[in-house]
C-alpha cells in the first residue's frame, strides 16, 4: 500500500482527485512548488497522513492555514466539507495614489452593469457633497485641473488665477436651479475652457432623472400649465427636438412670448440632454472627491474595494490587503512621465507583496482623461 506521497514542481497540476482521501495507509502527503494548484479536495481531512504544503499558491485551504501545520489543514477541510458556502462575488481591490482616478474607475465599472441607477446615485452623492464646499474647496479643484484648460490670461480671469485663495463662486451657488450660469460666471475671457468644464459639470449634476417618473412628470406638468397650447407637444419627448427647432414665428403661433421663450428653450435643452446623454459623460467633468479609508461597492458578480491613496491610510490597508483569492488593480496617472508611473506602480506592487506575501493576480490601469 502507498504510505508516502510527495508531489513536487508539478507546475501544470491544477487539481487533485477526491479519491485521494481514500488512501488510508498513507502516512505522509507533501505538496511542494505546485504553482497552479489552488484548491485541494475536502476529502483529505479523512487521511491519517501528515499533510504539508511548501511554496504553495493554494487558496483553499488559505496559505495562513497551511502554515499552521497538518492538524489545522485537516480541521479547515473538515469544517469546509460540512459548512462551506461559495462566495457569490469575486473581490477586486483597487489601489493607487490619491487623485489618480480609482473612484472614477469604480463608478465606471458600476455603470457597466447598471448605468441608470449608478448615474443617479453618483449625481445625488456629488450634489450632497458639493453643496458643502467652501470657496476654498472650489478653488482647490480648479487648481487640480489640467493647466491647458486655462485661458492664458489669469489676471483677467478670476477662474484661472491661482494666486487667489478662493474661487469666485462656490459650488453651492452654481447648483442652485434658479441661478443663470452665464451671468454668475462673468466676467471671463472667451477662450477659458475652465468655464466650459464647470458648465458641463453643473449641467449634468442638475439634469432631471430620466428614469424617475415623478421628476419628468412634474417638469412636463409645470411647463404645460405655463404654456397650455404646447401641452400636447411637451407630453412626448420625441417632440422636444422639434420644439427646439422652432423659429420666432412658430413660438408666437403657440402663444409663447419672447420673454418666456428663452427659459423654456433652456429647460427643453436640459430635459433633452437628460434623455440622450451617455451616463459615462459625467465621469469626464466631475470634481475629484477624496475617498476616506476603504469604500466597498457591488458591480455585477464583483465586490469592488476602493482604497484611499493618502499615505496615512497605508498602515490600516495592510490588514485588509492580507486576504486570499483577490484580484488587485493598481491605478496610475499617465499624464506623468513613464519613469514616474513605473516608480508608483512598483511602490504599490511592493505594498501588495508585503501584505500578501504570496503570488497574486495584479493588474495595472492608466488614467487620466486630459480634462
Amino acid at each position: 500500500a502507498l504510505t508516502s506521497l510527495s508531489i513536487e514542481h508539478c507546475l501544470s497540476l491544477a487539481s487533485l482527485p477526491e479519491s485521494l482521501g481514500q488512501l488510508q495507509a498513507l502516512t505522509e502527503l507533501s505538496i511542494r512548488s505546485c504553482s497552479s494548484l489552488l484548491h485541494v479536495p475536502t476529502s483529505l481531512h479523512a487521511l491519517q497522513a501528515k499533510i504539508s504544503f511548501s511554496r504553495s499558491s493554494c487558496v483553499f485551504p488559505p496559505v495562513t492555514v497551511c502554515g499552521q501545520g497538518s492538524d489545522a489543514i485537516k480541521t479547515f477541510l473538515r469544517d469546509a466539507e460540512s459548512t462551506c458556502t461559495n462566495l457569490s462575488r469575486s473581490r477586486v481591490m483597487i489601489l493607487g495614489d490619491g487623485g489618480v482616478g480609482k473612484t472614477t474607475l469604480v463608478w465606471g465599472l458600476q455603470m457597466l452593469y447598471d448605468p441608470a441607477t449608478t448615474h443617479r446615485q453618483l449625481r445625488e452623492a456629488l450634489n450632497t457633497h458639493l453643496r458643502h464646499w467652501s470657496l476654498a474647496d472650489s478653488r482647490r479643484w480648479l487648481q487640480e485641473l489640467d493647466p491647458q484648460l486655462k485661458c492664458g490670461k489669469p489676471k483677467q480671469c478670476p477662474w484661472c488665477d491661482d494666486s487667489q485663495p478662493d474661487a469666485p463662486v462656490a459650488f453651492s451657488k452654481l447648483l442652485d436651479p434658479d441661478v443663470d450660469l452665464d451671468t454668475v460666471m462673468q466676467p471671463h475671457p472667451p477662450a477659458c475652457h475652465i468655464i466650459e468644464r464647470l458648465k458641463q459639470c453643473v449641467q449634468i449634476l442638475t439634469l432631471p432623472n430620466e428614469d424617475d417618473p415623478d421628476t419628468v412628470a412634474q417638469w412636463r406638468e409645470r411647463h404645460a400649465a405655463q404654456h397650455p397650447d404646447l401641452a400636447a407637444l411637451l407630453a412626448d419627448a420625441d417632440n422636444w427636438q422639434v420644439l427646439l427647432d422652432f423659429n420666432k414665428e412658430d413660438w408666437m403661433e403657440y402663444g409663447v412670448k419672447p420673454v418666456a421663450r428663452i427659459p423654456l428653450v433652456k429647460a427643453l435643452q436640459k430635459a433633452l440632454k437628460a434623455t440622450t446623454s451617455h451616463p459615462m459623460n459625467i465621469l469626464r467633468v466631475i470634481p475629484h472627491v477624496p475617498t476616506r479609508g476603504v469604500k466597498r461597492v457591488g458591480a455585477g458578480n464583483f465586490t469592488l474595494w476602493d482604497f484611499a491613496g493618502q499615505p496615512q491610510y497605508l498602515p490600516a490597508h495592510q490588514f485588509v490587503l492580507a486576504s486570499d483569492n483577490v484580484t488587485f488593480v493598481i491605478v496610475v496617472d499617465v499624464t506623468f512621465s513613464f519613469e514616474a508611473c513605473l516608480q508608483r506602480l512598483c511602490f504599490w506592487c511592493s505594498v501588495v507583496h508585503s501584505a500578501v506575501q504570496r503570488e497574486s493576480h495584479t493588474f495595472g490601469a492608466g488614467d487620466h482623461h486630459p480634462a
